[in-house]
């Protein structure tokens, strides 16, 4: 994942997650699902690349929306 968002800063910023254990991989998938949610915010913010966000694979995208939002419950 983190190699199709190499643009996004938003995603720079979270990865060094990916070495804290589990948890840590468990936040960051969170950070990313919740780009995918909630992309308009993100671009706004210039924190997210439009690119970045347009290429990511369609099937992976929507499980991590159905992730998000199944999370708000």
């Amino acid at each position: 994942m983190l190699e199709h968002l190499k643009n996004c800063s938003i995603v720079r910023t979270h990865s060094p997650l990916k070495y804290g254990g589990p948890w840590g991989k468990l936040i960051l998938v969170g950070w990313i699902a919740g780009l995918f949610t909630f992309p308009e915010y993100y671009l706004k913010r210039g924190e997210a690349s439009e690119e970045d966000l347009n290429n990511f694979p369609k099937h992976l995208r929507n499980k991590l929306v159905m992730l998000k939002r199944a999370s708000f419950f």
